[in-house]
C-alpha cells in the first residue's frame, strides 16, 4: 500500500506555489513452498516508469511491462518478497488560491525555506489588508445604496409639494448635500479600488 508521503520543498514562482513531495509504496508477497525440495519462484510485478524501484535493488528480469523477482523457497517454508517503490511529484497551485490554513501548514514545515515562509506570511498579511480595503469599499457602496433609496422617497414627496414651501426648499438642500456625499463616496471608492488593484499586483 501507499507509505511515505513526505514534503521535500516549496517554491514560489510566477504566481504559482509548487510543492514537491516524495511518495513511497510497497507490496508484500508471501511465497509458500509445499513441495519436498527447494523451489525458485518468479513473482511478476507491473512496471510503472513513473516509480523508481527501491527494493529489491534490481529485478531478476525486466520486460517492457513487468519486473520479475526470483524468490528461493525452502521445502515446507514460506518466503517473503517486499517490493518498494518511490516517486517525486510536483503539485502547482495558484498563489491566489492558497488559503490561510495552507499557509499556516507550510510555515510550520521544516522542508520549507525561511525565504518561502517569509513570503507566505507576507502574502497572508497582504491578503488581510486587501480584505480590509474591500470591507471599507463595501461600506461606502452600501451608504450610496441607502442614500439612493432615501432620495427616491424624497423625490416622491417633492412631487406632491409646492415649490415655494419651506419643506420643499429643505428637501432641495438635503438632496444637494446627499449628492455631494455620494460624490465623495464615489471618489473614495475609486481610490480604494486603485489601492486594492495595486495590493493584488
Amino acid at each position: 500500500g501507499e507509505g511515505l508521503n513526505e514534503l521535500l520543498s516549496v517554491k514560489l514562482h510566477d504566481g504559482l506555489l509548487t510543492s514537491s513531495r516524495k511518495h513511497e509504496r510497497s507490496r508484500k508477497y508471501a511465497v509458500k513452498n509445499t513441495a519436498g525440495d527447494e523451489r525458485r519462484v518468479l513473482v511478476e510485478y507491473p512496471l510503472d516508469e513513473s516509480w523508481k524501484l527501491l527494493a529489491p535493488q534490481e529485478p531478476t528480469e525486466k520486460t517492457r511491462n513487468l519486473y520479475r523477482f526470483a524468490v528461493d523457497v525452502a521445502p515446507g517454508k514460506t518466503a517473503d518478497l517486499v517490493v518498494k517503490e518511490q516517486r517525486t511529484l510536483d503539485e502547482h497551485v495558484q498563489l491566489l488560491d492558497v488559503n490561510d490554513d495552507l499557509i499556516s501548514y507550510y510555515v510550520q514545515q521544516g522542508a520549507v525555506s525561511d525565504a518561502v515562509k517569509q513570503a507566505l506570511t507576507d502574502l497572508s498579511r497582504r491578503r488581510g489588508a486587501i480584505a480590509e480595503l474591500e470591507r471599507q469599499k463595501g461600506q461606502l457602496e452600501e451608504q450610496i445604496r441607502v442614500v439612493g433609496e432615501e432620495q427616491a422617497r424624497i423625490r416622491e414627496n417633492m412631487t406632491r409639494l409646492d415649490r415655494n414651501t419651506e419643506l420643499y426648499q429643505r428637501y432641495v438642500k438635503k438632496f444637494a448635500e446627499q449628492e455631494d456625499q455620494v460624490e465623495r463616496n464615489r471618489e473614495q471608492i475609486a481610490e480604494l479600488q486603485r489601492r486594492i488593484d495595486a495590493a493584488q499586483k
